[in-house]
């Protein structure tokens, strides 16, 4: 037990160390036991619902086709219900906002949608082998991902601020 929340606080303090000093959040094989749970960079904040407990955080390597490698990845549990499983991020200023994702499934393609102010400003198809990430143009404020068919992998949130 001990050795436990040794281990927990010690991934806690290199989650928060590492997330503090980029754009960019990133997922270690940890989730906080608060609900909503909160991930912050510089300009980006990720909120999460998970109502039922079926969001986990494990370890998992990915490269993508932009040449980043991610070692850990937040996996949603099930498809987006307002209630009860949600992203959200939220941005300080206009910019790109990169999203690092792929199916949760091993063999269905699965459609990760965004929307800001109630409209769709990007959507994409992405199966268990996808490494192209999706980016997109966004205001400040809050963007909402979506996966209404089921489950995603999240690998990595990447935002950009317009100069």
């Amino acid at each position: 037990m001990k050795r436990k929340k040794i281990f927990t606080i010690i991934l806690t303090t290199v989650f928060a160390l590492s997330a503090s000093a980029q754009d960019m959040i990133r997922f270690s094989p940890f989730l906080s036991e608060n609900n909503p749970c909160k991930w912050e960079a510089d300009g980006i904040t990720l909120t999460a619902t998970d109502n039922k407990g079926k969001m986990t955080a494990d370890a998992s390597v990915r490269r993508f086709h932009d040449g980043q490698r991610f070692t850990g990845r937040l996996k949603t549990g099930g498809k987006w219900d307002a209630e009860d499983n949600t992203l959200t991020v939220t941005v300080s200023q206009p910019g790109m906002l990169t999203i690092y994702a792929s199916s949760g499934s091993s063999n269905e393609a699965r459609a990760l949608t965004l929307l800001q102010g109630g409209k769709t400003i990007s959507t994409a198809t992405l199966d268990n082998r996808n490494k192209t990430p999706i980016t997109t143009a966004v205001e400040a404020g809050d963007i909402t991902i979506s996966y209404y068919d089921g489950g995603m992998s999240i690998y990595a949130i990447k935002f950009e601020a317009e100069k």
